[in-house]
């Protein structure tokens, strides 16, 4: 419980410190989309649980991102989701925040996907239109 009571004030708290504030470059818009998309996501209502013997995968950015290529590969296409590389990722404590791009003058919506670090747990998917 005190897990996740902690994950949506955290959400909340990178929210409004990274994005009430004007600032450029690309870290700052990644923080943001990522804050925002945590801020979407109910995953206060999902428990966070390891395998039995407690043991931590400790996944890299890459791993992540493989792992929601195989499941968004699986919901959407193959062609839908590789239209949407590269990919963006953004690392908020213990969760891996993904999100795709869309080429230039391309209208439509991105995948958002929130993968745990530890366990490799899909806490979101959503895809905007």
């Amino acid at each position: 419980m005190k897990v996740r009571m902690n994950l949506s004030f955290l959400s909340m708290f990178f929210f409004i410190s990274f994005c009430g504030f004007s600032q450029n470059g690309k870290l700052y818009l990644d923080s943001c989309r990522a804050s925002f998309i945590l801020s979407k996501a109910v995953i206060d209502t999902m428990p966070i649980s390891l395998n039995r013997k407690g043991w931590k995968l400790n996944l890299s950015q890459k791993e992540s991102q493989k792992i929601a290529q195989i499941i968004l590969y699986s919901i959407y296409g193959k062609k839908e989701i590789i239209n949407e590389k590269p990919f963006n990722s953004y690392k908020i404590g213990e969760l891996f925040v993904l999100w795709g791009n869309l080429p230039k003058n391309f209208k439509g919506g991105v995948f958002e996907i929130i993968i745990h670090r530890q366990n490799s747990q899909v806490l979101y998917i959503n895809h905007e239109k």
